[in-house]
């Protein structure tokens, strides 16, 4: 993702302040991260780390609508370029993704 785009998406991440029960997807940044993130460090042979905060649980299966809506239609190019095997229907489900991520990163999440 161009930087540019990342500074407009974190534009639109203004908290409600009220503690609304709308609907979350925290399993998508997770995607993000496992699959998503170029990072030197891993390219030295060390691990990041990793923190999702959400008041949600994740769910158990991402979508393919979604994650294009998400993080645009070039999603599963960008996730080949991070040298990642995928196929649009074949998206492992959370555990998988999870897992993913742990092989990369120090990985937490907080439920509060």
């Amino acid at each position: 993702m161009e930087p540019e785009k990342i500074v407009k998406q974190l534009t639109l991440m203004v908290p409600e302040r009220d503690g609304g029960d709308l609907p979350e997807d925290p399993h998508y940044g997770i995607f993000g991260a496992a699959y998503l993130t170029a990072a030197y460090i891993n390219l030295i042979g060390l691990k990041g780390y990793d923190f999702t905060v959400s008041d949600a649980p994740a769910r158990d299966y991402l979508d393919e609508r979604e994650l294009i809506r998400i993080f645009g239609s070039e999603v599963f190019e960008k996730v080949k370029e991070n040298k990642f095997q995928m196929k649009k229907n074949d998206i492992p489900d959370t555990r998988e993704v999870v897992n993913d991520l742990l092989k990369r990163a120090h990985a937490f999440f907080s439920a509060g």
